[in-house]
């Protein structure tokens, strides 16, 4: 698993996935899971996450920093 930073481009509240343009050129993703956590205000564009990605192309949002 590798965790990198990215920046949230547009969010599907429904569907809890987030666009996300990963920093240093490594690309966009679309349709990323958002974790869930209670606490946490709603991702919003703009925001600065964290993403967990493996090997097999899955990846999942671990939150805003």
């Amino acid at each position: 698993m590798t965790i990198m930073r990215g920046t949230v481009e547009g969010v599907d509240a429904g569907a809890h996935t987030a666009r996300v343009c990963l920093e240093g050129g490594a690309g966009v993703l679309e349709g990323v899971a958002i974790l869930r956590v209670a606490h946490d205000a709603p991702l919003a564009p703009g925001d600065r996450v964290l993403v967990a990605l493996w090997p097999d192309a899955a990846a999942v949002v671990l939150g805003a920093y």
